[in-house]
């Protein structure tokens, strides 16, 4: 007889156990060391950790799954008898565990289901077990066996923590049925080599597989090696750049090249009217995450805002885009709009100053509402001493201080005139409200290099005397100066 056919009480067995009963565990927990032998683990410390929901109720009990949702389960089809067994059983198969039993000594059995290994070994949340579940039914006839070992390996390999490892199988639980030696070591070692992860340093392995833990299931032949190949070849980006842009945007390994990526190249070179593909090529190098946007519900609302909201002609649209290829990932209502709205009521726009200011300086579509624009007005006042109307005129003048941040940019440069030049508020404050852009020169490639310069020939740095050679003058004249005071 089919399993769907039959009554769900032919199949209950109870939900509790002995009355009284009292299970222990000592489940390495998360930073422990652990030693394994013969396959078995064993804590190296004696540290207690919470006791596992009892192994000796019910699955269903332990997860709060209803009749319902089990007679769910039951008549789908997306699970074996077996599995469904493992749902409603009061044991996991076998005799039922007695007070003393120790886990680390005999968990997981060869009976052990997947759903039970994530609650007792890896005391992972039993609403987080029942949403996967009742999600993926499939998972009730799974062995814990091959989850356990590349539990162990994920742990001891790579340093994951327990909560990790829980984590990951959640997402992805395809990943505990997988050989350690046949698939998921020579995949991370795929990884560090051809993604330029230090071998030494498993955090950046961990923090990839926890963002993208599908890719331990994709082909290095079919799916790995030829992606890595086409952003080097086709977007004309070093290997150690094409590296990059897999390690940040590992998702794209799973879209095909004939089927996604070129298909979206060709849509934005005729969408954007773009006849150079070097543009594009330059835009998707930038911002690779575009290549994983669906192009009529990913793309196609961003340039529509762009035109209706702002008024942009084609034209200007393309340029934007161009220059601030980003703003195709952002989300309309809760990126765009907002910072849109923002900067007109604070700056008191109207819709063609928006609209100036936006063509004129896409990279403000680009930058954090709430950790950059948000922030720049009160900074300006602070660091300063300018009131709030004094600070608006001047991002209005210079609205590119909008696009620099404040910690990596705007601050060490006050800091700079300053500590280095001896600049008081009252010089800085003037010198910024005749000239704001003076905030926007690189610390690296001009400030500091001709300050040193000017010590180095005994000359010590005053702002209101050396701003303009510092900053303005060009590297033939400021040669010039620095030569009249001899070597």
């Amino acid at each position: 007889m089919a399993l769907s056919s039959l009554p769900l009480s032919r199949f209950r067995r109870g939900t509790r156990g002995h009355a009284g009963e009292r299970y222990t565990s000592s489940v390495a927990t998360d930073g422990q060391r652990k030693e394994y032998t013969s396959g078995v683990r064993k804590d190296v410390t004696a540290q207690s950790s919470p006791p596992p929901p009892s192994p000796s109720a019910s699955l269903q009990a332990i997860l709060g799954i209803s009749d319902a949702q089990a007679e769910i389960i039951r008549s789908s089809g997306q699970t074996t008898k077996t599995g469904f067994d493992h749902l409603i059983s009061v044991s996991d198969g076998g005799a039922r565990p007695g007070a003393s039993v120790s886990f680390t000594q005999s968990w997981p059995p060869p009976s052990s289901c997947f759903p039970r290994f994530l609650l007792h070994e890896l005391h992972a949340a039993p609403e987080d077990v029942k949403s996967l579940v009742l999600r993926r039914p499939v998972v009730l006839g799974w062995s814990a066996v091959a989850a356990g070992k590349v539990s162990r390996w994920l742990q001891d390999c790579l340093g994951m923590k327990q909560s990790e490892v829980a984590r990951l199988l959640l997402r992805h639980p395809e990943t505990g049925t997988k050989s350690v030696e046949n698939t998921v070591k020579p995949k991370v070692e795929w990884l560090r080599t051809n993604l330029n992860i230090n071998a030494a340093d498993d955090g950046g392995v961990v923090k990839l597989l926890l963002h993208a833990p599908p890719i331990l299931n994709l082909s290095v032949e079919r799916s790995l090696d030829p992606m890595l190949r086409w952003l080097e070849e086709r977007l004309g980006v070093s290997s150690d750049e094409a590296a990059k842009i897999a390690r940040e945007n590992p998702t794209l390994f799973w879209l095909s090249v004939d089927n996604n990526l070129e298909p979206t190249l060709r849509w934005l070179l005729k969408r954007l009217d773009i006849k150079d593909e070097g543009i594009v090529l330059a835009m998707v190098a930038a911002a690779p995450k575009i290549l994983s946007l669906n192009t009529r519900t990913g793309i196609e609302p961003k340039l529509a805002w762009l035109r209706d909201s702002l008024g942009l002609n084609p034209q200007d649209v393309c340029e934007i885009i161009r220059r601030e290829p980003t703003i195709l990932y952002k989300s309309v209502d809760d990126n765009l709009k907002p910072k849109l709205a923002w900067l007109k009521k604070n700056l008191d726009l109207d819709d063609q100053a928006a609209r100036e200011m936006f063509v004129a300086f896409p990279r403000m579509l680009g930058s954090s509402l709430a950790e950059n624009l948000k922030l720049k007005i009160p900074w300006l006042q602070k660091s300063l001493g300018l009131d709030s109307g004094e600070a608006v005129a001047l991002v209005k003048r210079a609205p590119v201080l909008l696009q620099y941040s404040i910690e990596e940019n705007l601050e060490p440069t006050v800091s700079f005139f300053r500590a280095e030049m001896g600049a008081s508020m009252e010089e800085l404050r003037g010198s910024v409200q005749r000239n704001p852009k003076i905030l926007a020169y690189s610390l690296d490639g001009r400030l500091r290099p001709r300050v040193a310069a000017m010590r180095t020939r005994g000359i010590q740095p005053i702002f209101s005397k050396h701003l303009n050679p510092v900053i303005r003058w060009p590297d033939s004249k400021f040669q010039g100066f620095l030569e009249g005071f001899g070597s």
